[in-house]
């Protein structure tokens, strides 16, 4: 965070050195230029002066030289050129400028001989001596030291404007240090304003990824930062009601996995055990804290890898214990929201008593197609022994039809057992129905007659008109 303080006071700085250093070539090019127009004013003012007075003569030179300046030795330099522009005499400081020098080479001066029909002034920079002089040639005329004169050279050395420059340098270059100073500590101040409560929102971050949702932030602006203020705040509310609501659902599903009368396992996409409820650890009659390696020596299914390429599907296990367990399990795969494979989970039901039960049935149903066959098969011989002529014996033929009545009773009762059973094995119970009793009275006095009569009952039937 101290880095992005840094780099916001560091960015105002690097614009104020860069204000500030274009100002300065601004200014300083102006002043240069206004400093050297100055120069050249003067010296065109000189020369002018020089020429337009008649103080080219030998009486009145050394005076005029004297008064414009052009006799102390730190000042400009004069000289007079005869025809050929060479130097006929000097005043001012020594440059190397000898009497018969020419100075054709100079700008000035070879403008002006080029241009014989212009007067001048010519200007332009000489360099002598390693300073820098401002030069201006000017057509003149008169006599000195028995040579006619042809033109004027002027040189003003331009050290002093370029100490003036370098001292308006400086000033500025000190403005510029003290600019960098002040927008350091307002840079600093200014970005504290935003880096204060970028940290305070990382650190109730930090303590949001800890786990306290318990938290929020002070809203100081309505600026972008006070808006991540408030989104920060929104963020924590809503984190907390979700994390509440699956706290919530997390709670049921592991209540309902507890209680579960069905066994839960679950693997995840590495084979690893995940989860399993208390009623698969007693299914398996596996310890208290089970690992992969027994639950998959339990089930009997081979590697995890083979349980994930099985699901979905549905297995019949059988346990070798003391119970003989029979277990249904349903293998269901669960998959992300990309539809990769995350994992399995596998059902127990248990089985063992259904398994049971559906023995005993068919074991029922085996006894009772015996016990049917029986009397059926002593009917069918004592009919047909009937058929056969035994009939006209009416001795061997009643004992046979008494024969074949018991086995008859003896059927009836088997197929009302059975009936039964099959009552109750469906559940279902007496149906109540609307009857008519006098109905109900004949139909049972019509099948019950002929068992009366063998019996040598008689009963009658009264009915209400």
């Amino acid at each position: 965070m101290r880095s992005i303080q840094w780099r916001v006071v560091l960015i105002h700085v690097l614009l104020i050195v860069l204000a500030m250093t274009m100002v300065s070539v601004y200014l300083l090019n102006r002043w240069e230029d206004y400093y050297i127009e100055l120069a050249r004013h003067d010296l065109e003012l000189k020369g002018r002066l020089l020429r337009d007075q008649d103080l080219l003569s030998d009486n009145d030179l050394i005076e005029a030289a004297a008064v414009l300046g052009f006799a102390d030795e730190k000042d400009s330099n004069l000289v007079l050129l005869n025809e050929s522009m060479q130097a006929i005499v000097s005043y001012g400081p020594d440059i190397g400028i000898k009497p018969g020098s020419s100075l054709v080479e100079n700008k000035p001066v070879g403008d002006l001989l080029s241009l014989p029909q212009e007067e001048g002034p010519f200007v332009g920079l000489y360099f002598r001596g390693g300073v820098e002089y401002l030069t201006m040639a000017i057509r003149a005329g008169g006599h000195v030291e028995g040579q006619d004169i042809g033109a004027i050279f002027l040189l003003q050395p331009l050290t002093g404007v370029y100490e003036i420059l370098q001292d308006i340098q400086g000033t500025l270059l000190n403005a510029t240090v003290l600019a960098v100073i002040v927008i350091t500590i307002l840079g600093l101040a200014s970005a504290r304003t935003i880096t204060q409560p970028i940290l305070e929102i990382t650190s109730q971050a930090e303590k949001l990824a800890a786990g306290n949702f318990d938290i929020s932030v002070q809203v100081r602006s309505h600026d972008e930062i006070g808006r991540l203020a408030e989104v920060f705040n929104y963020l924590t509310g809503e984190l907390r009601k979700s994390l509440h609501a699956m706290a919530n659902e997390k709670s049921k599903l592991e209540a309902i996995l507890e209680h579960m009368s069905n066994g839960v396992v679950a693997f995840d996409n590495s084979g690893r055990l995940m989860h399993i409820n208390p009623k698969a650890g007693e299914l398996l009659a596996l310890p208290a804290e089970p690992t992969t390696e027994d639950v998959l020596l339990k089930l009997e299914l081979g590697s995890a890898a083979e349980i994930l390429r099985l699901a979905p599907a549905t297995l019949e296990l059988k346990l070798e214990d003391v119970r003989k367990t029979v277990l249904r399990a349903y293998l269901a795969p669960v998959k992300s929201t990309n539809e990769q494979l995350s994992g399995v989970v596998v059902v127990l039901q248990d089985m063992t008593e259904q398994s049971r039960l559906d023995q005993l049935r068919r074991d029922f149903v085996a006894n009772v197609s015996h016990e049917l066959r029986t009397p059926l098969t002593t009917i069918k011989s004592y009919v047909e022994t009937l058929l056969d002529g035994a009939v006209d014996d009416s001795g061997v033929a009643a004992r046979f039809l008494t024969v074949v009545n018991e086995e008859s009773d003896r059927m009836t009762r088997l197929v009302r057992d059975l009936l039964t059973l099959s009552t109750l094995d469906n559940l279902q119970g007496h149906q109540k129905q609307r009857i008519f009793l006098d109905e109900l009275t004949l139909e049972v006095a019509n099948k019950m007659a002929v068992a009366a009569q063998q019996k040598e009952l008689h009963f009658g039937i009264s009915l209400p008109e």
